[in-house]
C-alpha cells in the first residue's frame, strides 16, 4: 500500500511541476509580447521634427525634403522608405542613390549620393546637362536676351 500511494504522491508532484513550469513559460511569453506591443505603440507615436542631408549635394535639405514627400508631423517609423527614395530619384535629376535613415527621437536623414555633371550642350535656345553616362540631367531654354 505504501508503494501505490508513493507512486501516487510523486505522480502528483509531477504534474504539479509541470503546471508550474507552464505557467511561468506562459507568463515570461505574455510579458516578452506585451514589452514588444509597448515598444510598438511608443515609437508609432515619434513624429518628424527635423530633416538633415549627409553628402555632398547642390540641393537643401528643405528642397530633399520636399520631394520626398515628408511632412512634419509624419510617424518616423512608419515611413516607406523605398518609395520615398523612389520619389526624391524622380524629382531631383541631380541625385544618382539616396537612402533614408531614422534618426531617434524625430530626424529624418537623407544620405545622397548626386550624379556628376560632364557633358553641357547648348542647341538653339535649348541647354542640356548630362552626367558622363549620358543621362539626361538638366534641360532648360536658353534666355537669347542675354547675349
Amino acid at each position: 500500500m505504501k508503494k501505490a500511494k508513493s507512486e501516487f504522491t510523486s505522480g502528483r508532484m509531477r504534474r504539479i511541476l509541470l503546471s508550474k513550469q507552464f505557467c511561468i513559460t506562459v507568463l515570461v511569453l505574455m510579458s516578452l509580447l506585451a514589452l514588444i506591443c509597448l515598444i510598438k505603440v511608443i515609437l508609432g507615436f515619434l513624429p518628424v521634427k527635423h530633416f538633415s542631408c549627409k553628402g555632398d549635394t547642390q540641393y537643401e535639405v528643405f528642397e530633399i525634403a520636399t520631394a520626398s514627400g515628408i511632412k512634419e508631423g509624419d510617424k518616423l517609423y512608419r515611413i516607406d522608405k523605398s518609395e520615398v527614395e523612389e520619389r526624391i530619384l524622380k524629382k531631383c535629376p541631380y541625385v544618382k542613390t539616396v537612402k533614408i535613415e531614422s534618426d531617434f527621437p524625430n530626424t529624418v536623414r537623407f544620405v545622397i549620393e548626386e550624379k556628376e555633371p560632364g557633358w553641357y550642350l547648348e542647341f538653339g535656345e535649348e541647354f542640356y546637362s548630362l552626367d558622363y553616362d549620358m543621362e539626361l540631367l538638366y534641360k532648360n531654354m536658353v534666355d537669347a536676351r542675354a547675349d
